[in-house]
């Protein structure tokens, strides 16, 4: 299950590079409130590289923890750690922000692989009721 939360700190740090590249009118609507930015110019430009860094940083970190913890409890952490990025995301649709909504399809793909875990984990020690 090691890999299947890898995988998924990798989608996660993928969708924030796509975000920091993308245009700031792709991910906010006040892209035109910014100082000295157009809708047209790179995310990172437009409001720097450190909060973009924080959003992969927090789309990343839950499954990358549970693939090194590697335990049942501490996927179900992160779930939760996932519902509250993504209320944030929620929270700040408009803004550039709004892109920690991608905790959503994170949080579905993760919830998946914490099943899998359980009953990998029942099976392992032989507790197939």
């Amino acid at each position: 299950m090691r890999v299947s939360w890898i995988v998924l700190a990798g989608i996660a740090l993928a969708y924030a590079v796509w975000t920091a590249l993308g245009p700031a009118g792709r991910w906010s609507l006040g892209c035109r409130k910014m100082p000295d930015a157009t809708c047209d110019i790179p995310m990172y430009h437009a409001v720097g590289v450190w909060p973009l860094v924080v959003i992969g940083a927090v789309l990343a970190g839950p499954p990358a923890l549970a693939a090194l913890a590697s335990a049942t409890r501490v996927s179900w952490l992160m779930l939760g750690a996932l519902v509250v990025v993504a209320f944030l995301g929620l929270v700040n649709w408009s803004e550039f922000w709004g892109s920690l909504l991608f905790a959503i399809p994170l949080l579905v793909m993760s919830f998946v692989v914490t099943l899998l875990q359980m009953v990998f984990a029942q099976y392992d020690t032989g507790r197939t009721d």
